[in-house]
């Protein structure tokens, strides 16, 4: 399970502005995914059948009731939060730290910090919008440009399968629960992550009322550490001003 946000220039050529909007797909957004190899389940609390079929398999491959619960109840869609994403690459390495509001209606609003610079994102109504940090203008790309993103799952990283392939003793990722600890006002459930197919250590925490992930954690092998915490409370995502259109700011047809 690994959280990154990559520095970029402050620069408004194309590339480092596609670069820059692949980045924010990768941790935009909401939605939360029970996964195996061979498809996957959105679960919903408004789906009793579904949600008691998945903590059933889920039961069946880790023999774990509350991360069953956590697994097959919590969700990030149609939920309104604040995330933060700290990234350390090691000691003598640099760090950035990412602010990301999502309003459970598909719009998010995304800051980093990282060497002093700021890149601040919006994502709503289907455009995608990027502040120029030296004029303080958004650059607009419209929902038919290559640029425009589509938020995903920040928390697409932590999954669980349904059921074992062949070959397979036990599940290709397992949890191993450490204990509860405070996490903020409420106290969590602390899990290790071991991932068969990557080395590095990850862990998560969700909370022992509502099973709610409130922090998820990293470190590769290289020293890279990632820190994400997560605050659920009412976001309103406004379009920001004043914008400016990708297409005439760069002499690109517009779409392109």
């Amino acid at each position: 399970m690994k959280t990154s946000v990559r520095n970029n220039e402050r620069g408004f050529g194309v590339v480092p502005i596609l670069v820059i909007l692949a980045v924010l797909a990768v941790v935009g957004g909401a939605g939360w995914y029970v996964m195996n190899k061979n498809k996957s389940t959105t679960t919903s609390s408004t789906n009793k059948a579904v949600t008691n079929a998945v903590k059933d398999e889920c039961n069946k491959l880790y023999n774990d009731k509350d991360l069953c619960k956590f697994a097959s109840n919590f969700t990030l869609e149609g939920v309104s939060y604040k995330a933060v994403f700290s990234t350390s690459q090691g000691t003598a390495g640099s760090s950035s730290t990412t602010t990301l509001l999502a309003d459970g209606k598909g719009g998010t609003h995304m800051i980093t910090a990282s060497a002093g610079a700021q890149t601040e994102f919006i994502v709503l109504g289907g455009a995608s919008y990027m502040k120029n940090a030296d004029s303080g203008v958004w650059l607009k790309f419209g929902s038919s440009s290559q640029a425009a993103t589509k938020p995903t799952n920040p928390t697409s990283d932590i999954k669980f399968e349904t059921k074992l392939t062949a070959g397979e003793t036990q599940p290709a990722t397992t949890y191993k629960k450490i204990g509860k600890e405070a996490c903020g006002s409420l106290t969590c459930f602390k899990y290790t992550v071991v991932e068969s197919a990557q080395a590095g250590t990850s862990s998560i925490w969700f909370d022992t009322k509502d099973y709610r992930l409130q922090r998820m954690s990293s470190t590769d092998t290289n020293g890279t550490t990632s820190d994400a915490t997560f605050t659920y409370q009412a976001v309103n995502i406004t379009t920001p001003s004043p914008v400016q259109d990708f297409s005439s700011a760069s002499g690109l047809p517009a779409g392109q």
